[in-house]
């Protein structure tokens, strides 16, 4: 995990190596009880309940995914609420 300061907030990314989500998939990885993969154990609320609390605190996450270079997520917060 990476955390940089950025353009007036603080930017994370998260980064694994697993299997990746396919493309096709991709724009549902937010999604309440989604899961990326058959071989997934979770439940799928992860993704959906960080996006919900980035989105509470006025900030954005993006979500890349490319099979055999794994998946990243950024997160971007602000410093400030006001």
């Amino acid at each position: 995990m990476e955390v940089v300061d950025h353009n007036g907030g603080v930017l994370l990314l998260v980064k694994d190596n697993g299997i990746c989500i396919d493309e096709v998939h991709i724009n549902r990885v937010f999604e309440m009880f989604f899961r990326g993969s058959e071989h997934s154990k979770g439940n799928g609320l992860g993704l959906y309940i960080v996006k919900k609390a980035v989105e509470k605190m006025k900030g954005h996450i993006t979500f890349e995914s490319s099979c055999g270079q794994g998946t990243s997520v950024l997160i971007w917060l602000p410093l400030s609420l006001s």
